[in-house]
C-alpha cells in the first residue's frame, strides 16, 4: 500500500458531531458540541470563516451605540457585541451572570456597557475590551430587570422584583446616597430623564413614579393605569413620557402635568418594548404578537408593521441617527431594520411579494398575496430567519433571504421555476 497522512483540525473546544465537504471539494464544514460550525479551505486546511456564532436562547434586550456597535443580553446568561451593519460578533461573548440577562444599557459615549440579571446583579462591561469592570453591583434581592445611565455617564439606575430602584455611582460602582427608591410592585423598566434631574420606573401594578434624582423626593404624583407595564421611555426633549404593557396600549404622558395625553391600541398582545426615535417624531414597539410597529408620535396614527420575528419582540431600539431600528427576540435573532425602506415599502405593500411577507406576515406558513392567493409556503423551521427587504442584517444562527424579482414565477406561470422562460 502507498503512503498515507491525514491532518488534523484542531479548533473545536468539543466533540465534533458531523463533517461535510461542499459539493465542489473547496471547503470542509464541521459541527461541534462547542454550538459552533467552523468553514475550512480544504486546499490550506486553515479555518476561513470565523464560527457562526449566535445567542443560544432568548434574546431579552438589545442598545445601540452612538459609534454603532449592538449590545444584547439573552437567557443564554451572556452579554454580546455586535458590528449593527454587518451583523458580525465583534468580541467573544462577555460572560459572567449566573442567571439570564433581563436588560442591557450603553453609555453616551460608549465606553460602557451595564447588564441587568436574574442573579439579583448589575454588572459593568468595558465596551471596547469586553472586559468586566470591577465587582457586580449588588444590593437588589429580587431578579433585576431594568438598568439605565444618566446622560453624563456618573450614574446608573435599576430597577427590581424586590420592588426598589436604586442609584449607582459609576465611578466608585457604590450606591447613591439617594434611595433606595420604593415602589409598590416589582419594577420593569426604569429611565433619566434626558436633562438627568429625574427618574422614573413603572412597576406590575401600573404606576409610574417620577422622583428628584438628587433629593429622592416625589417630582410628581404618580401615574396610574389598569395594566402591567413592562416599558417606559422620555421624550428626547424630556417633555413626555411614553409606556407600554400588557393590554397592548401604547400611552403618552405629559411629565409637568401628569396628563395622559394619548393612548392607542397599537398592538394585540403585550407591548414588550417602547422607544422614541431620536428625532422624536417616530415612537417604535415590539410586542408578543410578534411584530414592531412604528407610529406617529405626534397624532398615534401607525404608520408601519414589521414582521419577520417567529416569536416575542421582546426589545426595540433606534440607532443614533434614527435610521436604522433593532429589534431582539425570544426567537435568539436580532434584526436590523431601515426605517426609510420600511416607510417606502409599506406604501408599495402589494407590489411584490416579500413586500406583504414584511408587512403582512406568513398565514399558516403562506406567503399571500394582497387578494388571498397563496404564493409561497415556507417550512417552519426557517419562519424564524427570513430576511425581508427592509431587514438590512439578521443575527441568528441561520438566515433565508426571499427575493421576488424576474425568478418569481406565480399563478400559470409556476411551471417556470423547473422549466425557465420557454415553458409551454
Amino acid at each position: 500500500m502507498g503512503e498515507s497522512s491525514s491532518i488534523v483540525l484542531n479548533d473545536h473546544s468539543s466533540r465534533v458531531y458531523s463533517v461535510a465537504f461542499s459539493p465542489d471539494g473547496l471547503y470542509v464544514a464541521s459541527a461541534s458540541a462547542d454550538r459552533t460550525i467552523n468553514i475550512w479551505d480544504a486546499g490550506s486546511v486553515q479555518s476561513t470563516i470565523q464560527p457562526l456564532l449566535a445567542h443560544d436562547d432568548n434574546v431579552n434586550a438589545v442598545a445601540v451605540s452612538a459609534d454603532g456597535f449592538i449590545v444584547s443580553g439573552s437567557e443564554d446568561k451572556s452579554v454580546r457585541i455586535w458590528n449593527a451593519q454587518t451583523g458580525q460578533l465583534i468580541l467573544q461573548p462577555l460572560l459572567g451572570h449566573t442567571e439570564a440577562v433581563n436588560f442591557v444599557a450603553i453609555s453616551t459615549d460608549g465606553r460602557l456597557i451595564a447588564s441587568a440579571s436574574g442573579d439579583c446583579t448589575v454588572r459593568l462591561w468595558d465596551a471596547h475590551t469586553g472586559g468586566s469592570i470591577g465587582v457586580p453591583l449588588q444590593g437588589h434581592m429580587g431578579d433585576v430587570n431594568a438598568v439605565q445611565f444618566s446622560s453624563d455617564t456618573q450614574w446608573l439606575v435599576s430597577g427590581s422584583d424586590d420592588r426598589t430602584v436604586r442609584i449607582w455611582d459609576v465611578a466608585t460602582r457604590q450606591p447613591s446616597t439617594v434611595g433606595p427608591l420604593r415602589c409598590d410592585d416589582s419594577v420593569f423598566a426604569v429611565a433619566f430623564s434626558p436633562d438627568q434631574q429625574l427618574i422614573t420606573a413603572a412597576d406590575k401594578s401600573g404606576n409610574i413614579c417620577i422622583w428628584n434624582k438628587e433629593t429622592g423626593q416625589s417630582a410628581q404624583e404618580p401615574f396610574h393605569v389598569s395594566t402591567r407595564i413592562q416599558s417606559i421611555a422620555f421624550s428626547p426633549g424630556g417633555t413626555h413620557l411614553v409606556s407600554g404593557g400588557d393590554d397592548g396600549v401604547g400611552r403618552m404622558w405629559d411629565v409637568s402635568t401628569g396628563q395622559q395625553i394619548l393612548a392607542r391600541e397599537v398592538h394585540s398582545d403585550w407591548i414588550r418594548s417602547i422607544t422614541f426615535s431620536p428625532s422624536g417624531r417616530l415612537i417604535s414597539t415590539g410586542s408578543d404578537d410578534r411584530t414592531i410597529r412604528l407610529w406617529d408620535a405626534a397624532t398615534g396614527e401607525q404608520l408601519v408593521i414589521l414582521h419577520g420575528h417567529n416569536a416575542y419582540v421582546t426589545s426595540v431600539a433606534f440607532t443614533p441617527d434614527g435610521k436604522s431600528i433593532v429589534s431582539g427576540s425570544d426567537d435568539s435573532t436580532i434584526r436590523v431594520w431601515d426605517v426609510e425602506a420600511a416607510l417606502t415599502q409599506s406604501s408599495d405593500s402589494g407590489k411584490k411579494p416579500t413586500f406583504d411577507l414584511e408587512h403582512s406576515g406568513l398565514d399558516e406558513g403562506w406567503i399571500m398575496s394582497k387578494s388571498g392567493e397563496m404564493l409561497v409556503w415556507v417550512p417552519e423551521e426557517y419562519r424564524g430567519f427570513i430576511q425581508t427587504p427592509s431587514c438590512t442584517a439578521l443575527i441568528g444562527k441561520h438566515c433565508v433571504i426571499v427575493t421576488a424579482e424576474e425568478t418569481w414565477h406565480r399563478g400559470e406561470k409556476w411551471t417556470d421555476c423547473w422549466l425557465g422562460s420557454n415553458a409551454s
